[in-house]
């Protein structure tokens, strides 16, 4: 079991009763690394704090568990994991950090494997319609034939057809798969230093129980297809989606499975589009952002190879609880490959929140009326766009620079029946999902007027979706902005 399956699985078991003390107020440290160890800090509804751990170093756990009676304080902890045996602990009191000294890179010829390489011979035929080409940009005008949203793949004559995974994915180079993200659902892998593998992920059923590859699967081809037919004026993107691998697909798995890391077996895996990280000159200044005052962390989080992979979640329905402006940064509760960017710290940094909003509306009415699912659990990250040429469908702004949003993540969503049920599931998943949407129930100003730029932009979305299908579904759109409105009112009062 990977560190953050148990991880998952620890904090399942917390209670999450309203009404009992012991339940979860407030979740303060949230860390895992290699050797599947992991470090959790909350604080109880009674206001007492709790901590859990699995396999620390020795230095780290007597730090932490301290037998001296000292403790530590707990208000303004902060633990991260590096790479291999690294970390980095502190509270305002002392620190500790352990870095492995670096290693000798062997040369290239020592790294290659004496393996025949095996050619695939089964051919993904999908739907023509659900291929995407790679020059799929979502977010440009329906008259724009010069960059489509998505197109049929095409064969070398130029007609469309079928694509092998060969023809999107080449041969793998004599080099490791490197993990650039974990989930509930799976751990995410790529191939990097190699230009024919930059933009391809996997995704490995390799999560919690219960939660699906193949339905991540259907539910991104439904999305994929919807942008197809209602291409959104915004600067939304949706990455491609090439093929879902079976654990028993052996050719795949024979040819790729050593450049995992031992231990790891043949699974049901996900082939993506990978989405661009952030350059690491603007993730260098979201680290300083988050570790003001904090030198010490801000060093080691910049020179963490395993936080490269940067994308930035935008929390528009979250202001930041606790606005340290010094050294109580509370970064620990994040990392690069998710840093969150609340309403407050957007503010500061002068983006265009209202273009957000509007994105994020677009890309809900998308989901909800064009593909007709719930939208339960995805998530939007800023990130830069695809390397094709720009066209105006792009945010730009000085501090992040040239980027765009996109959705990903599709596991947990379940078909939407037009009817009141499917209202009612829509309502539960708006309020269920992490903080990016806008808040109906908020009682600050800037927010309510988030909350109005977002109901409108997503009820003259909806309405233009459900037309182009022929459907008068006027009156579901308005019931579940009251059902969400509703719903805000009664979570208010709570």
């Amino acid at each position: 079991m990977d560190a953050s399956t148990r991880l998952y699985q620890r904090l399942g078991q917390i209670p999450e009763d309203p009404n009992d003390p012991e339940s979860l107020d407030e979740l303060l440290v949230c860390a895992f690394g290699a050797f599947a160890r992991y470090y959790v800090l909350w604080k109880t509804r009674g206001g007492t704090f709790r901590q859990d751990s699995y396999d620390l170093p020795i230095a780290l756990r007597d730090w932490l568990y301290s037998v001296d009676g000292t403790g530590r304080d707990f208000a303004t902890l902060q633990v991260v994991f590096g790479r291999g045996e690294e970390y980095f602990a502190s509270d305002q009191y002392s620190k500790l950090e352990y870095k492995e000294p670096e290693a000798k890179r062997p040369d290239e010829d020592e790294e290659k494997l004496d393996k025949q390489t095996l050619r695939r011979s089964r051919t993904v035929r999908p739907s023509q319609s659900y291929v995407t080409s790679q020059s799929t940009r979502v977010g440009s005008s329906a008259e724009d034939s010069q960059s489509p949203i998505l197109s049929p793949a095409k064969k070398a004559d130029g007609l469309p057809g079928s694509i092998s995974g060969d023809e999107y994915e080449p041969k793998p180079a004599a080099q490791d798969y490197r993990c650039i993200g974990k989930g509930f659902c799976g751990s995410v892998w790529a191939l990097e230093g190699n230009p024919g593998h930059a933009c391809t992920a996997i995704k490995r059923e390799d999560g919690g129980p219960g939660r699906s590859i193949t339905n991540d699967y259907i539910n991104h081809l439904r999305v994929l297809q919807a942008a197809l037919q209602h291409p959104p004026a915004t600067p939304l993107s949706v990455p491609q989606c090439h093929e879902l691998i079976q654990p028993t697909d052996e050719a795949w798995w024979l040819q790729r499975l050593h450049q995992f890391p031992p231990g790891y077996s043949a699974c049901r895996a996900l082939l993506s589009e990978r989405i661009p990280r952030v350059p690491r000159i603007i993730s260098n200044k979201i680290v300083d952002l988050f570790c003001d005052g904090n030198a010490p962390l801000s060093d080691f989080v910049k020179s963490n190879l395993d936080d490269d992979a940067c994308l930035i979640r935008p929390y528009l329905g979250r202001r930041r609880r606790h606005r340290q402006e010094t050294s109580t940064s509370r970064f620990q509760r994040f990392s690069l490959r998710n840093v969150p960017l609340h309403i407050d710290q957007m503010e500061a940094l002068g983006l265009d929140i209202r273009a957000y909003v509007e994105t994020m509306a677009d890309a809900l009415a998308l989901m909800h009326w064009g593909a007709q699912i719930d939208a339960n659990d995805v998530e939007f990250v800023l990130a830069p766009p695809r390397g094709e040429p720009l066209s105006s469908s792009v945010f730009n702004c000085e501090y992040l620079g040239i980027h765009c949003m996109w959705i990903l993540d599709f596991d947990c969503c379940r078909p939407l029946s037009m009817d009141d049920a499917g209202i009612e599931k829509a309502c539960q998943a708006f309020f269920k999902n992490d903080p990016f949407y806008p808040r109906p129930e908020s009682e600050e100003a800037a927010d309510k007027e988030l909350w109005k730029v977002f109901k409108q932009r997503f009820l003259v979305t909806s309405r233009r979706i459900l037309e182009d299908v022929g459907q008068d579904g006027r009156y579901l759109v308005e019931k579940l902005v009251d059902r969400i409105e509703e719903e805000g009112r009664l979570r208010r009062r709570k």
